[in-house]
């Protein structure tokens, strides 16, 4: 499975379907909760479905890390375009989206992450 995410991911919508995970977000606040929940289904979800969440996990972490971050001022843009472009002139922060949205996912997945590394994980 292809697990590196294309500028045209970000036009189709992000979901955990019956069938699994599917798509790229197109906004941090999706991004950031696609990835939780990505690895969390793959640490919950059926023995037969973990491989399809693990590599949901792997292409929605190199979509932020190549669409979504900002590398000249930090932080991740709020919405980028399905070509991979940000919008221009974009508040980090608005009503909607804070830095805290991305920091408390990433932490989250994080403590994931360490539970599927420990040698007894199922």
């Amino acid at each position: 499975m292809e697990w590196r995410a294309k500028a045209s991911d970000a036009a189709r919508p992000t979901a955990i379907g019956a069938d699994g995970p599917s798509a790229r977000a197109a906004t941090a606040t999706t991004a950031a909760s696609a990835t939780t929940a990505a690895t969390a289904g793959q640490q919950s979800g059926r023995k037969d479905q973990r491989l399809v969440y693990w590599n949901a996990f792997l292409k929605q972490w190199d979509w932020i890390i190549r669409f979504q971050h900002d590398r000249k001022h930090g932080e991740w843009f709020a919405e980028v375009s399905p070509d991979g472009q940000a919008r221009p002139n974009q508040d980090k922060a608005t009503v909607w989206k804070a830095a805290y949205h991305n920091g408390r996912a990433l932490m989250h997945t994080a403590e994931l992450l360490r539970e599927m590394a420990k040698p007894d994980h199922r």
